[in-house]
């Protein structure tokens, strides 16, 4: 259905009064939306509230899902400068035993529900799954980062050092230049020093330096991978045409009707991060050699 289409769909959601606009928005992927919503879970007798509670914790503390609601969805719609974005749940194992009442009785049910990756839209149409490290680019371009780990390599050991992000901001602005719009993402974070398996001592301040720079390339490198993604599809799903829309209103009435086809796909966009390391936690020199 959402490869088919789903913009009829909003249309009636929206008109009816007895649906909430508030409501959370997922795509089933791989089952159906029957069989999910038949899976018995033992962290709350309603599926439904177990994929909202889920997807909220998952958007919270990981970066890599979006709660998305239906009313959101109708706006973007409405929207030229911006495509829908949402994520997608599916069913880990085996799906016969989840809909039993054993499934409630396990620490490690044989079935769970998982959130699952980002679905990309252009024209309300789903063209393309997006995961990893790409969809937390998507949110941190979208300012939805609350939390989440990052981990960088360190004298050649890969993924030796974990950065834990406390805050996150994003600024997006657009200019024009040779009657072509340019935009600029700004990042900025802040954290903590989660884990470190290699020494490294905190206590020289040029250690410090050197992580930051590391951590500035890796969130560079999520973001670039983000745009890359969307521009090969051609959906403008971080509403960059909303930011030229806003700034150059007068532009944009020239620029809309081909906004995805034409100018988002070859649009410049100027990526910078910066990172700070707030606390390195209790030790700052490793016990270990």
């Amino acid at each position: 259905m959402a490869r088919e289409g789903i913009k009829e769909i909003f249309d009636a959601i929206e008109r009816n009064p007895q649906f909430r606009t508030t409501a959370s928005v997922v795509i089933a992927r791989k089952q159906t939306a029957e069989q999910l919503l038949s899976v018995l879970t033992p962290i709350d007798k309603i599926p439904a509230n177990q994929m909202i509670k889920t997807l909220e914790m998952t958007e919270t503390v990981w970066g890599e899902n979006l709660n998305v609601h239906a009313g959101e969805i109708i706006e973007d719609f409405s929207l030229a400068g911006k495509e829908i974005v949402m994520s997608s749940f599916r069913l880990d194992r085996n799906l016969k035993k989840g809909q039993q009442q054993e499934n409630v009785q396990f620490v490690r049910p044989p079935a769970r529900l998982r959130a699952s990756e980002l679905a990309m839209f252009k024209n309300g149409k789903l063209v393309r799954w997006i995961s990893g490290e790409e969809a937390r680019g998507v949110l941190w371009i979208l300012n939805k980062i609350k939390q989440t780990a990052i981990t960088v390599d360190w004298e050649g050991k890969e993924e030796s050092v974990s950065y834990k992000v406390m805050r996150a901001k994003t600024e997006i602005a657009a200019k024009m230049k040779k009657g072509k719009p340019v935009l600029t993402i700004h990042v900025e974070t802040e954290g903590d020093v989660g884990e470190v398996l290699v020494p490294i001592d905190f206590t020289n301040p040029a250690n410090i330096t050197n992580l930051e720079t590391k951590l500035r390339k890796e969130i560079k490198k999520e973001i670039q991978k983000a745009i890359q993604q969307a521009q090969r599809e051609k959906s403008d799903i971080f509403g960059l045409g909303e930011v030229v829309h806003r700034s150059y209103p007068e532009k944009w009435k020239k620029m809309k009707q081909t906004w995805n086809e034409q100018y988002f796909p070859n649009i410049s966009v100027h990526v910078t991060v910066d990172t700070f390391i707030r606390r390195t936690g209790l030790r700052s020199n490793p016990y270990f050699p």
